[in-house]
């Protein structure tokens, strides 16, 4: 669920797989390398300890990580999506953690779906429940 999910997003707001700080790449070549895209936009690497430039052909773009506003501009923009759904200001939950509860708009008012984004997480943070919510909302119930 999650990976289709990701794909969705990513297909909904393309910046996010722009090659560009913050980016994740995997290298072909060197699977087990540190790869870090410098101030020029060219690929860099550690190779057997030794700093080496990746070419582009050699590495898959993974994207970076999903933010709660790529999920919100996904949300806005899916042309499949007809109903009004919000996040709420932030509130403080009982883990210390800032969390913004997603809310669908029903008969003139707000609903919430029981579901929250944990602000300091990306996507791949988040609960089951929030990952399923957003799945059925960005690509229907399955």
């Amino acid at each position: 669920m999650k990976t289709k999910l990701k794909k969705r997003i990513q297909e909904l707001v393309p910046d996010i797989m722009r090659l560009e700080f913050g980016c994740e790449i995997k290298s072909y070549c060197h699977p087990d390398t540190d790869i870090v895209i410098d101030d020029e936009g060219e690929i860099d690497g550690l190779v057997g300890g030794k700093y080496a430039t990746h070419e582009k052909k050699n590495i898959k773009i993974l994207g970076r990580p999903i933010t709660l506003a790529d999920v919100l501009m996904a949300i806005t923009v899916a042309p499949d999506v007809k109903t009004i759904y919000a996040f709420s200001t932030p509130a403080i939950c009982p883990t210390n953690d800032v969390q913004f509860m997603l809310f669908k708009w029903v008969e003139g008012k707000f609903e919430s779906l029981g579901v929250y984004w944990i602000a300091k997480e990306t996507l791949d943070g988040q609960s089951e429940e929030t990952l399923r919510a957003l799945s059925d909302i960005l690509i229907g119930k399955e």
